[in-house]
C-alpha cells in the first residue's frame, strides 16, 4: 500500500514499471516499422491491441487515484478552512503529483496508437478499420 495524505491507494509501481517497459518495446518496434515503411496487417492488428491493453490496463490501476478525490480535496478543505484557495490549489497539485505516473503511460499509448495508425495510413493509404479515435 501507498499512502498518499494518510489515504491509503495500492502501490502500483510494479505494474507501472512492467507498463514502461512494455512500452518501450513496442515504441522500437513501431519506429523500425516507421523506419522501414513496412507493416504487415496482422502485424499491426497485434500491435494495436496490444497497446490497447495496456492502455486498458494502466487506465484501470490509476482507479483508486479517481476514488481519493473526494477524500482527499475534504482533507485540504479542513487544513486549509482559512484559505479556501489555497486548499484548491494545494489539493489540485497533491491529486496531480498522484495520477502523473498513471498520465504519462496513458499519453505515452495514446501517442503510439497515434504513430501506428499514421504508418498503416502512409502504407496503406487508407486508415486502419481498426482506429481508435
Amino acid at each position: 500500500m501507498e499512502i498518499i495524505e494518510g489515504i491509503e491507494v495500492p502501490d502500483n509501481k510494479t505494474e507501472l514499471d512492467k507498463a514502461t517497459k512494455f512500452i518501450s518495446r513496442v515504441s522500437k518496434k513501431v519506429n523500425n516499422h516507421l523506419l522501414s515503411l513496412k507493416l504487415p496487417k496482422d502485424e499491426f492488428i497485434e500491435l494495436y491491441q496490444e497497446i490497447l491493453r495496456v492502455l486498458f490496463n494502466v487506465g484501470e490501476l490509476s482507479e483508486p487515484i479517481f476514488e481519493i478525490q473526494d477524500k482527499l480535496e475534504e482533507k485540504y478543505n479542513l487544513a486549509y478552512s482559512h484559505s479556501p484557495a489555497l486548499a484548491t490549489k494545494l489539493f489540485w497539485e497533491k491529486y496531480s503529483d498522484a495520477h502523473k505516473p498513471y498520465t504519462i503511460l496513458k499519453n505515452r499509448c495514446y501517442t503510439l496508437l497515434d504513430n501506428l495508425e499514421e504508418l498503416y495510413t502512409d502504407i496503406y493509404s487508407e486508415p486502419p478499420i481498426y482506429f481508435w479515435k
